[in-house]
This record gives structure tokens, C-alpha cells and sequence, in this order.
């Protein structure tokens, strides 16, 4: 039974999840949520549709967003969503709802995963033991929403009008386009390009050896987090934080490729090697 899994991810999280559940499924193809995806897409062939997305601010990434207005898929398609949080998914999955309900396409069952915070623009990272907690009770999770969905079981999101308000107005607030402009780069920077090169949204370009920041950021902080140098500060306070990604995911993993190929993996049960390969880090 074929699934296809669309996916928002910044410094691995999402990823982590999408793949972990198409090594439980099988027969899963894994397409990366970008600025290079078409905006109108149809799903055909899929008998089992995944949307991946994490938790900003209570809510979903605006490209995300942006990207389920576009979506279409058959009615007779088994539709789910993925949420990773720090915490608190908020009002996430009834954002992805209510997108789909206009699109005519029912969710019909939705999952969260409580994962490290990724967002040090905000805060610091949490210590290594609770990400190795949670990165661990998340395995147990996947395997769990895993056999819902090869079910095609059905889940409930009721979150309250509040927790649907607040959200809705504290990522505008706080995640406004133009707060790449606080980024910032030391003399560490090499210009290697790969802050670039793992951003969603393509916002970075670089220039005599430096990056630039074009002002329609997601504030995944893929660029920050995945940094070799950690050459890439948020106003003053980072340089005294540290960094995080998933453990599991790699900087090869996130970098998003140049050709018109939007499909990043396809995956019947991931062999031995391939599991060593995902285990490189930064």
C-alpha cells in the first residue's frame, strides 16, 4: 500500500518522524515541504497521505500553510498529520484541518511528537540527556501512530478558541519576515554555503563569501543550528547558546538539492548501511 509524506522541516525534527514512520509502513515516499515545490499540487496514486509540519508558535509554518492551500487529492485518500513539539502542539493540527476542510479533504487522524526545542533564537537548547529522552520515547511513539495509521484509524484534536487565538496572533508577532534581519555572521564564517543550501524557504544567498539573509524567513533556524562553524548568531544572546539538531539527522540529510527533484526518499525498510549513513552528524 503506497503512503506519500509531505514534510516541513528545519533542523531535522519533522524529518526524523516522516522517516522513522516510513521505515514502519514501507512503501513511502518522503517529499520535503520547500520554496521549490510547485504551488499547486495533486496526489494521485497514494492510497495514504502524511502532513508533517512542527509546532511555530501554536501554529504551522506560513509555508506550510501556503503549500496545503494548494494541495488536491482524492477523496477516497486516507489523510493524516504530524505534529513535532517542544511542549505543546497548541492549535497545529486544527490549523492543518481547517486549510484541508475548504480544500474538501478530510484529516483523518493526527499525531504529536514531543521533541527538543529547536527555535535558539528564543531560548537556549535543552541538555543532551532530555534530548536523548525524548528522541528515544519518540521511537516508541512513530511505531504506535504507525499501526493506527496502516488501520487508517481516526483521532480527535479539540483544541480551545483560545489556544486557536493566541496562536494565530503570537506568530505574527513573533515570527515576522523580516527578523532574518537580526541575523548576523562572525569572523568564523568560511562561506561555505551551507546555510544556503538547508534553507526551505531559499532566503539565503551569499555573497563575497558571506551570507545574506532575503527577508522572507520561516525561522526554522536550519541556517543557525547547522552552521559547521556556528558562524551564525541571532542578536546578541546566541553566542552564549548552544546549537541543536536531531541527533539521527545529518547536514547531507537537510541539504536541499538544486535539480528539479523534489522527492527525497523512497523507503520499503532502510538497510543496515543506509541506517550508519543517517547517523552521521554535523
Amino acid at each position: 500500500m503506497k503512503t506519500l509524506i509531505y514534510y516541513f522541516t528545519g533542523t531535522g525534527n519533522s524529518y526524523s518522524v516522516a522517516r522513522q514512520l516510513a521505515e514502519e509502513l514501507g512503501s513511502t515516499t518522503l517529499i520535503r515541504i520547500t520554496s521549490k515545490l510547485p504551488e499547486e499540487n495533486t496526489i494521485t496514486g497514494y492510497k495514504r497521505l502524511g502532513i508533517g509540519v512542527h509546532a511555530y508558535m501554536g501554529s504551522i509554518p506560513e509555508m506550510a500553510q501556503h503549500f496545503l492551500e494548494g494541495l488536491r487529492v482524492d477523496a477516497k485518500t486516507y489523510v493524516f498529520d504530524v505534529v513535532t513539539c517542544a511542549g505543546n502542539e497548541g492549535a497545529s493540527h486544527d490549523a492543518v484541518r481547517k486549510i484541508l476542510d475548504q480544500r474538501g479533504i478530510t484529516v483523518s487522524a493526527g499525531f504529536t511528537f514531543n521533541l527538543p526545542a529547536n527555535n535558539q533564537t528564543l531560548y537556549t537548547p535543552a541538555d543532551e540527556l532530555k534530548q536523548a529522552v525524548l528522541v528515544r520515547q519518540t521511537k516508541v511513539d512513530v511505531r504506535e501512530a504507525a499501526q493506527v495509521i496502516r488501520e487508517e484509524g481516526t483521532t480527535k484534536f479539540t483544541p480551545s478558541p483560545m489556544m486557536k487565538y493566541v496562536s494565530k496572533m503570537a506568530g505574527r508577532i513573533m515570527i515576522p519576515k523580516d527578523s532574518d534581519k537580526n541575523f548576523s555572521v562572525t569572523d568564523n564564517c568560511v562561506g561555505c554555503g551551507i546555510c544556503a543550501e538547508v534553507c526551505p524557504a531559499g532566503n539565503i544567498v551569499i555573497k563575497d563569501g558571506k551570507p545574506e539573509w532575503q527577508h522572507h524567513c520561516e525561522r526554522c533556524t536550519a541556517c543557525m543550528q547547522l552552521c559547521p562553524k556556528r558562524a551564525i548568531e541571532f542578536g546578541s544572546r546566541t553566542k552564549n547558546w548552544g546549537r541543536y539538531h536531531h541527533p539521527d539527522v545529518s547536514v547531507n540529510d537537510l541539504i536541499i538539492p538544486d535539480k528539479d527533484s523534489f522527492v527525497v526518499n523512497s523507503v520499503n525498510k532502510i538497510s543496515g548501511e543506509d541506517k550508519n549513513e543517517h547517523e552521521r552528524n554535523v
